[in-house]
């Protein structure tokens, strides 16, 4: 028998924390620049949502749009204490993110006392409570939404990110769409094949055993989504201990039992998954991409996604033929809801058959052909070159959506117009040099003053040296 199945454990929300030592060596610290200012010039705050590793996450509107909600997390400095490389940390990784199944980080905002990171609203509750509200989740359910958690996995992990606090709480559903939140703990790798974190930090019920020694890599994550499955699975928990000591000693010993009874009924596919996350050798686990590739998932049916021939259209036909237009529609794309992209993330995601989170060349032009189209390879490439705006050789996410945003009908007057005023800071009427640069760095983004010059000179079609909200329609609507 293996450690603590004998028995089943109900599944009850983890208080337990390790203790949270941060050491910078082992660590990229990206330092981005906050915009200071007061966040109350564009929000009001509603109920708390919940608490963070060192914040509040309270609900807020757009004070000038209100129908648009946010989740924001304040930080108190004084609360941080000698974390504040922490805050940074997690500002800097989560403005680097872009993926459909991780929350979007809008804009940062810096007051004498705190920090405000306005963040995308998930409003449809914890995936921790689903599965307390139905047990547990049949095996067709479970493989759906563990595709969409390694996903967000193996993309963290490309970019060099783990994000060492994985668990039912920390995912949230929006409109049906899975997203991985709170990234407080999560730590950037610059060698990430050979380098070792040592903080002992994480939620003790999902800790991998290694973390407990001190020295650990991106292998502890594919523990923590291990226990995620079991929970699905059997809707029980893998080993006792409600007490700390007695936890952390359970983990330590922990083997799965295949034959055990909580798992009598489970496919051997599912549990032979089970068995290679929750190896207590890092070295035996699977890679994210490795366990996507695990034939459980080939084995459970699949929601078969048919790609919109309209979208491929708009991806064929796009051109960002300013800065400006590049900055709002990307802006757009940003903060689009789940509703209403209306699709438009499933369909990224069956393109990405790599699951890498970027759409590649090979990628792009199988949806083409899949949809009808018959390109040279010269037109593919041309496609790539003005829908990658950042030139990676990748299309990223908001890059995917910023270039069908035309095709869904969401460029209407009234988008436009709320677009307009967010890059209006002074509310004057007028986009110019300065309220462009304040825009751009509410959302991460430094300007100097010449590359703000050139790029309201590039949209400036009446000459006026700033755009108007006619001028800035007639740029977004370009198309050649």
């Amino acid at each position: 028998m293996g450690c603590g199945q004998s028995k089943a454990v109900k599944i009850t929300r983890s208080r337990v924390s390790i203790q949270q030592r941060f050491s910078s060596s082992s660590l990229e610290l990206l330092l981005p620049t906050s915009f200071v200012g007061d966040i109350s010039k564009w929000y009001s705050f509603g109920p708390t949502l919940g608490y963070g590793h060192y914040g509040t996450v309270r609900m807020a509107r757009s004070i000038y749009h209100p129908e648009e909600q946010f989740a924001v997390k304040t930080v108190s400095f004084k609360r941080l204490g000698t974390t504040l490389e922490s805050i940074r940390r997690e500002i800097a990784i989560l403005f680097s993110l872009d993926h459909p199944n991780i929350v979007r980080l809008f804009e940062v905002y810096e007051e004498p006392k705190y920090f405000h990171l306005v963040t995308e609203y998930c409003s449809g509750g914890e995936l921790f409570d689903k599965l307390v509200s139905s047990g547990h989740y049949h095996e067709a359910e479970a493989a759906s939404l563990l595709r969409k958690v390694l996903g967000a996995v193996a993309y963290l992990h490309s970019r060099g990110v783990c994000h060492r606090d994985l668990k039912p709480e920390n995912f949230m559903f929006e409109s049906g769409e899975l997203k991985l939140i709170d990234f407080g703990l999560a730590a950037k790798i610059e060698e990430r094949s050979i380098e070792e974190l040592h903080s002992q930090v994480g939620t003790a019920f999902y800790v991998a055993p290694e973390v407990l020694k001190g020295a650990y890599t991106f292998k502890c994550d594919l523990w923590s989504v291990g226990i995620m499955l079991y929970l699905m699975i059997t809707g029980v928990a893998p080993f006792p201990g409600k007490e700390s000591e007695e936890l952390l000693n359970a983990i330590s010993m922990f083997k799965l039992d295949q034959n055990a009874e909580v798992l009598s009924r489970a496919s051997p596919l599912v549990r032979d998954l089970l068995a290679q996350l929750l190896s207590r050798n890092p070295d035996d686990r699977p890679t994210a991409l490795q366990a996507l590739n695990h034939p459980w998932f080939n084995s459970q049916p699949a929601h078969e996604h048919h790609l919109d021939p309209v979208v491929l259209f708009s991806l064929k036909r796009f051109r960002a033929t300013s800065r400006l237009k590049a900055a709002a529609l990307n802006f757009i794309a940003r903060r689009m809801t789940v509703r209403k992209m209306q699709g438009l993330a499933s369909t990224f995601s069956a393109m990405d058959t790599s699951s890498n989170g970027t759409i590649e060349v090979e990628e792009l032009k199988a949806a083409l052909e899949s949809a009808g189209f018959t390109l040279t390879k010269e037109e593919i490439e041309e496609i790539m070159l003005n829908v990658d705006l950042e030139g990676t050789g990748q299309i990223k996410y908001t890059d995917f959506l910023a270039a069908t945003l035309a095709s869904k009908s969401m460029l209407s007057d009234e988008t436009i117009r709320k677009t307009f005023t967010i890059f209006d800071t002074a509310n004057s009427g007028f986009i110019t040099r300065s309220s462009l640069i304040e825009a751009m760095l509410r959302t991460g983004r430094q300007l100097t003053e010449d590359e703000s010059a050139g790029i309201i000179a590039e949209a400036d079609v009446f000459n006026e040296g700033k755009i108007s909200l006619a001028a800035f329609k007639q740029v977004l609507r370009q198309t050649c």
